[in-house]
C-alpha cells in the first residue's frame, strides 16, 4: 500500500519536475 503510495509520489513529482522545466 505504502509503495504504490511512494511509486505514484515518484511519478506525480517527475512529471511536474519535467512540466515546469519544459
Amino acid at each position: 500500500m505504502l509503495g504504490m503510495w511512494t511509486i505514484g509520489l515518484v511519478l506525480w513529482s517527475s512529471s511536474s519536475a519535467g512540466f515546469l522545466l519544459s
